[in-house]
């Protein structure tokens, strides 16, 4: 049995009271092209807004839906913030994966076949996955990301990347990053130690997944929940930190694996951390 392998991360995603106060959000600090999505079952509804990024990475913004929804739930139990991670393997044999998440006690919420650039994929159940909600597949094309992004996605890039060049993934400050690791590692994320005591995952496409000692940076007790921090590569990191300055932003430098960390977003939930 192959274990499982994450290729790259395609999507991180928050989720926010109002999708629409989220997205308004993430174009003022961006100044970026969000595209709304329809829910493939849900013919006409928006599932959710996204915003795609270089090395085919994507930032998206969700909303509770109705009341009982899963996001919903997320929601009144901790407010805004980091809820979801989607991901391309580098398994071809979707069987086999299968067969490896079951091996390992990791429950799907929803899998099978998916839009037009996926042979299979996977809602992992947030307890048996690291506290997220992943979405992970293997896709018939990892270049295209008409399914994650929309048609048009490719065309959005230029205009999206003025200040961001692409979404590198989460780094999170957590209780016991080396205990969590392992939980990450069943899910395709294979985890080696960072200088500093984290554990962190890197992509053959650069893309990261970090866990963090509670004490590598100021911010709320981590016992209930890990504080997220979306990270980003910057094109232009002095004109995107003046603009998130002017949004009312604190930094700190050279922290969570040496890159300026911002304040938590009060809409998003979520901190960034910027690197070049």
């Amino acid at each position: 049995m192959d274990a499982v392998r994450t290729f790259s991360i395609i999507q991180t995603a928050v989720v926010t009271h109002s999708r629409s106060e989220g997205v308004a959000r993430v174009a003022d600090l961006f100044a970026a092209v969000p595209v709304d999505l329809e829910g493939g079952s849900d013919a006409g509804k928006v599932k959710g807004t996204v915003i795609a990024f270089a090395n085919g990475t994507n930032f998206e913004v969700l909303d509770p839906l109705e009341e009982n929804h899963t996001r919903y739930r997320f929601l009144r139990r901790n407010g805004p913030g980091a809820y979801m991670l989607s991901c391309s393997l580098e398994n071809e044999d979707w069987k086999a994966v299968g067969e490896s998440f079951a091996a390992h006690g990791v429950r799907a919420v929803v899998e099978g076949p998916f839009g037009q650039k996926h042979l299979y994929r996977w809602h992992l159940h947030p307890k048996d996955a690291g506290g997220l909600l992943i979405l992970t597949s293997v896709m018939k094309d990892r270049d295209d990301n008409a399914d994650w992004a929309g048609e048009n996605w490719a065309n959005d890039i230029p205009f999206n990347t003025r200040f961001v060049e692409e979404i590198r993934g989460y780094a999170a400050r957590t209780l016991d990053p080396v205990a969590e690791s392992e939980t990450f590692g069943k899910v395709g994320f294979t985890m080696r130690p960072l200088a500093g005591g984290g554990m962190g995952w890197r992509g053959p496409t650069g893309n990261v997944l970090e866990l963090w000692p509670q004490d590598s940076w100021d911010g709320p007790a981590v016992d209930q929940r890990r504080d997220f921090a979306v990270v980003l590569k910057a094109s232009n990191r002095e004109g995107l930190l003046r603009r998130m300055s002017h949004l009312g932003f604190t930094f700190m430098d050279g922290v969570a694996g040496r890159r300026i960390l911002s304040s938590i977003d009060p809409v998003l939930g979520v901190r960034f951390a910027i690197e070049t």
